[in-house]
């Protein structure tokens, strides 16, 4: 007798957004799989979000609407602790998903059971719903081709000394392995995914799924955008806190292997350079000294005489933050010379002198 395949939660997060939030639920209850249920909670839309959902007649779908506006941390929460299903996703009101995106995902599992959560690749469109080609490589993995299980330490290590490679509703998660690291932080009003998966890192394999499952949307409208001007900060804090909630997991790993995993992840880079790939592991400020043909003396005079893995890993993030604090200073001076008075006149100047040249050249 066939078993039945396992439920899937898919949460839907949403507030005013009637423009896009049909065609993502539509995309969700398209998926191949079908033993879905989906939970739309609405965080007191002013627009149609909540009547657009409600339309949806499909016995598979709740919508839900706050009583109160929850924090992001707390309404995503709501999906792990409401759904049914052994694996829950937490879906963007303006994304879709690829109709093999949940049985992909799921497949994983079935043949990793260790792993806490998998992710994939995602291609990025825009308001419209066209392919940015210049954005393809975002949340991708380019050290391996084909579904790959990385390991706890360094797919840990990897994400905490370098970008966020996980686009959120690109991930599916074991919701026992979620609610055992404590949830989302409610606290956090941005990169609270990032500092989620950080600590199921540190407690679990990670699964990467080699495909496109889902395109995730850029637009003006997004609330991403709204904290632009503030990602280093919110990046450092979201590794911190990761690193202070997993204090007795990090503590199992050894501090001679949590400094062989940096060092190696520097020679990954060197390996790579002048253009690193693949986990992208230092930030770019990170990879111009250490990626050099003396990167690892670099890691290890970074590292220093610490006395365990905690004590390393709060250096090594203190040196990424005052990169990350160096460089928006930097983009902080830029942008305020762009708003001058000077820079402008200048460009008016300048502007008879282009249009000459390129008749010249034509």
């Amino acid at each position: 007798m066939k078993m039945e395949a396992p439920r899937v939660t898919v949460a839907i997060p949403c507030g005013d957004g009637e423009r896009y939030i049909g065609e993502s639920i539509r995309s969700v209850l398209c998926q191949t799989h079908r033993n879905i249920e989906v939970l739309v909670m609405d965080q007191q839309s002013t627009d149609r979000t909540h009547r657009i959902a409600e339309d949806f007649h499909d016995p598979r779908l709740t919508v839900l609407r706050n009583p109160v506006c929850l924090s992001i941390g707390a309404n995503w929460n709501q999906g792990l602790r409401h759904g049914s299903g052994p694996y829950v996703i937490i879906h963007h009101q303006d994304d879709v998903m690829t109709p093999d995106s949940i049985a992909r995902k799921v497949s994983f599992f079935e043949a990793h059971p260790q792993a806490g959560f998998v992710y994939s690749r995602v291609e990025v469109i825009d308001g419209e719903g066209m392919a940015l080609p210049d954005q393809r490589r975002w949340f991708s993995n380019a050290l391996f081709d084909g579904d790959h299980l990385f390991e706890s330490l360094p797919f840990f290590m990897a994400l905490l000394l370098g970008k966020n490679l996980i686009c959120c509703p690109g991930v599916m998660m074991k919701r026992s392995a979620a609610l055992g690291v404590g949830g989302f932080n409610e606290e956090m009003p941005f990169t609270l995914d990032w500092e989620m998966w950080l600590r199921m890192a540190a407690a679990y394999p990670v699964g990467y799924v080699d495909a496109v499952t889902m395109c995730y949307r850029v637009h003006r409208g997004m609330d991403s955008l709204k904290h632009v001007d503030q990602i280093a900060k919110h990046s450092y804090a979201a590794r911190l806190s990761a690193v202070t909630r997993s204090t007795a997991l990090l503590d199992r790993w050894a501090s001679a292997d949590v400094c062989a995993e940096i060092v190696s992840l520097v020679r990954q880079i060197e390996e790579r350079s002048p253009q690193p790939r693949g986990l992208e592991i230092l930030a770019p400020p990170v990879s111009e000294p250490v990626g050099a043909a003396n990167g690892s003396a670099r890691i290890r005079e970074l590292i220093g005489p610490i006395r365990d893995p905690r004590d390393r890993v709060a250096a090594l993030l203190r040196e990424v933050a005052r990169l990350d604090a160096d460089r928006e200073a930097l983009r902080g001076r830029v942008k305020e010379y762009e708003e001058s008075a000077s820079f402008r006149l200048g460009r008016l100047l300048l502007a008879p002198v282009r249009w000459i040249r390129r008749t010249r050249d034509r």
